[in-house]
């Protein structure tokens, strides 16, 4: 899986990508951590389910305590 703005935009409206400046699709790929994601997306490589998200609670580093009925704390 590999996030790539450009051809998000491409794919729901052509025009639109094709009209729209470089430095707004560098800015969009800035705000939403394109780079970022894919790097997690790679280090994931073919988790799926629960190994999924425990690779993404790891790299988040979120902590999480169980407090039995009072429910789930978390950092």
């Amino acid at each position: 899986m590999k996030i790539d703005v450009r051809r998000v935009i491409e794919a729901k409206n052509a025009r639109l990508a094709n009209c729209l400046p470089k430095f707004v699709i560098n800015w969009l790929r800035r705000i939403i951590h394109e780079q970022e994601l894919n790097l997690f997306f790679e280090e994931a490589g073919d988790a799926k389910g629960i190994d999924f998200a425990n690779k993404a609670i790891e790299r988040l580093k979120v902590t999480y305590t169980d407090g039995g009925e009072k429910g789930i704390a978390v950092t």
